[in-house]
């Protein structure tokens, strides 16, 4: 993929977010660095119905290598991180899944993103503030290989399981070649399906390697897996992998309206 391809991808996974500054005081409450893997897949959207409050309906992606997907999973890596004052929250680093739903209010033409599940590592940030977020056991595994000038190669290895009944849910496995990252700075506001009215607003700066898209790839091996009794129903054979993006480096700041 040519790293002009890489930066159209980098803007349309950034603006599918973009979001207006609300135009009152915002309150600064966390700030962390993360590596991420962010898989955009198209599954059955009936199914995403249900997880979203009326009246938003799912928002497909309407352009880019990500086109089409109704469905974002990010396996997040969260190097550091910090609360308004500094410190860190609990060991300062956590490893999070979480499933986003792109989705449109018809009656006020609002688009944005909601937080519908989270698999976090940290027992004691269930449920979260969308209220969506469950325990879960997260393992993760990534390299990074090269010499000299060369960009190099790398893999990436996640499983998620249920803490109750170890039961598997979520597994994602690849290899691929490593490109140079499109920086992209941007923000995003992410709402609760528990309470629409809520929400929090994302400022970031970002590297992406788009590895897998509709116009290149540079992944192999790749594996996905969705597994357990809530996930079955959006992957049931008929899901399609639309995109796939490397995330070295996510420094955020989070900030409530």
């Amino acid at each position: 993929m040519s790293r002009a391809l890489n930066r159209v991808v980098a803007i349309v996974l950034g603006a599918l977010f973009l979001t207006s500054a609300p135009g009152y005081a915002q309150k600064p409450v966390q700030t962390n660095v993360d590596q991420r893997v962010v898989v955009a897949l198209r599954v059955p959207e009936a199914e995403l119905k249900g997880w979203l409050p009326q009246p938003w309906e799912p928002n497909s992606i309407a352009a880019g290598p990500s086109k089409d997907a109704n469905l974002l999973i990010s396996f997040i890596d969260r190097l550091i991180n910090h609360d308004t004052d500094g410190k860190l929250i609990a060991t300062g680093v956590d490893r999070v899944v979480s499933i986003a739903i792109p989705a449109r209010n018809p009656q006020t033409n609002e688009t944005g993103p909601f937080a519908v599940r989270e698999f976090n590592a940290n027992v004691e940030a269930v449920p979260g503030p969308y209220k969506t977020a469950v325990p879960a056991l997260i393992t993760r595994q990534g390299t990074f290989a090269g010499s000299g000038l060369e960009a190099g190669s790398g893999s990436e290895v996640w499983e998620v399981k249920e803490i109750k009944g170890n039961e598997g849910v979520i597994s994602l496995r690849f290899e691929y070649q490593r490109g140079v990252p499109t920086r992209t700075r941007s923000e995003l506001r992410l709402r609760s399906p528990i309470d629409p009215a809520f929400s929090r607003l994302y400022r970031f700066d970002a590297g992406m390697d788009v590895v897998k898209g509709a116009a290149g790839e540079r992944v192999k091996n790749l594996v996905f897996n969705a597994t357990g009794t809530e996930m079955k129903r959006f992957f049931d054979g008929t899901h399609t992998i639309i995109s796939v993006t490397v995330i070295p480096w996510y420094v955020r700041e989070v900030f409530l309206p």
